[in-house]
């Protein structure tokens, strides 16, 4: 957590998401869980039909949104899951396309949304034009060159379905679910305490912004130092030397 990559992930997200409340953007975290049938005493879910008991099936998952008015019902999927894990790209992209119309139809024209998603492998899926080409019979040094070369900027599937809505989509600092507010929701199935999970959160990023610019300041000052010693050492080298 303390390497300059999570600093550095940290700062643009940051950035990103003061950015997103100063213009009064409508924001909703994102994330999916799963339940086992051993689970269905504490969290049972059901759906228009009556459906959704554990103990019949290996499994179900969801995806969906929370924002400050709690859980966003109209986006909720409720899956089947097996052993192996039965959530894909495929799947997600899908969903996202149905929940990012129905958050747009909610709002209006007008308004902006975003999304805050983690980094999971199907959220990140990127698009055919973006991948990097296949290495096929290269070697490494010549696909290396060619992927600088012709280098494109990532653009991911799942953004761009967003895209169509005019809603964005950003993504929390890899390992820090706990700026995730739906994370702490999901840990304890209490709609209505919504707001005291952001509050939560937005007590983690001060913790983070606060320790990054410590970090950064510890740091200056030892490159500081560092110059003052290779001044003082060029300095005595001179005087050596008349």
């Amino acid at each position: 957590m303390n390497s300059v990559a999570f600093q550095a992930q940290r700062a643009v997200y940051f950035r990103k998401i003061d950015s997103l409340r100063l213009n009064n953007s409508i924001m909703y975290c994102h994330d999916e869980t799963w339940l086992n049938k051993n689970e269905e005493k504490t969290v049972v879910w059901f759906d228009d039909n009556g459906y959704g008991r554990l103990r019949k099936s290996e499994g179900k998952g969801t995806d969906g949104f929370l924002s400050l008015n709690g859980f966003h019902l109209r986006s909720l999927d409720i899956f089947k899951c097996d052993e192996v894990h039965s959530m894909d790209n495929n799947h997600f992209v899908a969903w996202m396309d149905s929940a990012a119309s129905t958050l747009r139809s909610e709002h209006g024209k007008s308004a902006k949304i975003a999304i805050i998603i983690d980094n999971a492998t199907w959220h990140n899926k990127l698009t055919p034009e973006s991948e990097p080409p296949k290495r096929a019979w290269m070697t490494k040094a010549e696909l290396i060159e060619l992927a600088f070369t012709h280098l494109s900027p990532k653009e991911y599937i799942a953004d761009k379905i967003a895209s169509k809505y005019d809603i964005e989509i950003v993504r929390i600092p890899v390992k820090h679910c706990v700026l995730n507010p739906i994370d702490e929701w999901l840990a304890a199935c209490d709609p209505e305490h919504a707001s005291g999970y952001f509050t939560y959160v937005h007590k983690h990023e001060e913790i983070f912004k606060t320790a990054d610019k410590i970090a950064e300041e510890l740091e200056n000052d030892l490159i500081d130092g560092d110059d003052d010693i290779d001044n003082e050492m060029l300095n005595d080298d001179d005087e050596t030397n008349d």
